[in-house]
């Protein structure tokens, strides 16, 4: 009975049960207007407000997110949709699928050479050194004359202990350096980069390292 507040908080709840927000709203507010300056009604109907804009924040979230997931099905090259989703997974603390959804991505046959730096940015932030070395390697075979995919390349087999493959790979992003340099002097210098970088420092004494680089 909307005359009686105690029997309108019991009703409420029984409401509230069934998901009725509105319903509940609606028995609420009759019994404020009956009893205007009940300070618990008012409350009561402030917290059903702010329960029934969460609710719809939820119901739109819900459908942003099923929208994402089938465009990630049906087009699988709409790479913003799918680092939009991968974003959505790690920021709700969903990691195994957010990986899966990134793994899927990369495997695909053609993969621009964008996608793959933002593939290694997501690997690097998140310590997973074995599948960036993966993409870091599928970069350097899309762009096999651009120094900086070797480079970084490098830096991350000295970190897994792959010295041999680091002189390797740091040699072919000198060697891309320098010839860049002769017609593009406002480039990057990998050389000079390379001296001060702490990422080779367990190498730089090595007789290998000092014929790139000699002190």
């Amino acid at each position: 009975c909307p005359y009686s507040p105690e029997a309108v908080f019991r009703y409420v709840q029984f409401l509230m049960q069934y998901n009725r927000i509105d319903d509940a709203l609606v028995v609420a507010r009759t019994c404020l207007r009956l009893d205007p300056y009940n300070g618990s009604v008012s409350d009561l109907i402030d917290n059903l407000e702010k329960f029934k804009n969460q609710a719809a924040d939820r119901a739109k979230m819900e459908n942003q997110l099923q929208s994402m997931q089938d465009k990630a099905r049906t087009n699988p090259a709409d790479y913003q949709n799918i680092f939009s989703l991968i974003g959505y997974y790690m920021q709700t603390q969903q990691t195994n699928r957010a990986n899966e959804l990134l793994q899927q991505t990369i495997s695909q046959p053609t993969v621009p050479p964008d996608v793959l730096r933002g593939a290694a940015q997501f690997y690097a932030q998140t310590a997973q050194f074995s599948q960036l070395e993966t993409v870091l390697k599928k970069l350097t075979a899309s762009l096999p004359n651009e120094p900086e995919g070797w480079y970084d390349l490098a830096r991350l087999e000295v970190l897994l202990g792959n010295r041999d493959e680091a002189i390797k790979d740091l040699q072919t992003s000198l060697n891309l350096s320098d010839q860049r340099l002769k017609t593009n002097p406002t480039a990057r210098n990998i050389r000079d980069a390379a001296r001060t970088e702490a990422g080779f420092n367990p190498i730089r004494s090595t007789p290998e390292f000092q014929k790139l680089l000699p002190p």
